[in-house]
């Protein structure tokens, strides 16, 4: 399996191969539509990892999307059974989710789990992203300090950025809002950058979704370790065999 170097400034995608899955079924007041994705190793290929990673990966993928499924099924029998109980009417619920691989490159692996739910002509009742920073060659969960060179002040550096983006349109968001971004923040990672997000009706109403920021690695390049930097200069593809 191929090392990364510290010193690496190169890009070298990852070799993968993501199946997408569908679950989906109905019944008289519950609707539900999961994809997901399950990583797989290429066979004879230059890229390997190591198969216990992407067993738990897959385990724990399918394992966060069946808790949401069931939890929604368990509200949906205890409303509708409160209801019947008082002569409301019951209420149809639709589960669903989606996802995005956002980066792929120098065996890390980022990507999200986009879960909805809809009850009749209620609007949302839940709204969430469920994120995954992988580090491949170790199977660690990658935190925002893995992503930033050594000795930065990455929580205040991030803390300033998203409170300067806020004071641009204030308007979008709670009154006074500030924010102080921990350590544990919810971030995924694309090609252009960071992107540091918030959950449902947390800095901003509800109707407003999920807010997002991109911290770009363009403008911020100077203090991102340059495993995660990658670009058209910089992507290394592997030459075909003679």
């Amino acid at each position: 399996m191929n090392q990364i170097n510290p010193n690496f400034t190169g890009c070298i995608y990852n070799l993968l191969y993501i199946q997408y899955n569908e679950n989906f079924g109905r019944e008289e007041f519950f609707y539900y539509d999961l994809a997901y994705p399950v990583f797989y190793n290429v066979k004879n290929s230059y890229f390997k990892v190591d198969p216990t990673i992407l067993k738990n990966l897959n385990e724990t993928i399918y394992s966060n999307i069946e808790t949401f499924r069931n939890g929604l099924y368990e509200e949906m029998a205890q409303y509708n059974k409160t209801a019947a109980e008082n002569a409301l009417p019951k209420r149809v619920y639709q589960v669903s989710t989606s996802f995005d691989i956002t980066f792929s490159k120098n065996h890390i692996l980022s990507f999200i789990i986009n879960l909805d739910s809809i009850s009749d002509n209620y609007g949302p009742l839940y709204e969430d992203v469920y994120h995954f920073n992988i580090d491949l060659l170790t199977g660690n969960t990658l935190t925002l300090k893995d992503l930033f060179n050594e000795g930065v002040d990455y929580l205040q550096l991030l803390s300033q950025f998203v409170n300067d983006e806020i004071a641009k349109t204030p308007n979008l968001f709670y009154e006074n809002t500030v924010v102080d971004i921990p350590e544990s923040q919810a971030f995924y990672i694309t090609d252009k950058g960071i992107v540091i997000f918030f959950g449902i009706d947390e800095i901003a109403k509800q109707s407003a979704g999920v807010p997002k920021f991109l911290v770009s690695f363009e403008d911020f390049s100077e203090y991102i370790n340059p495993r995660f930097y990658c670009n058209p200069q910089n992507v290394l593809r592997r030459k075909k065999r003679r």
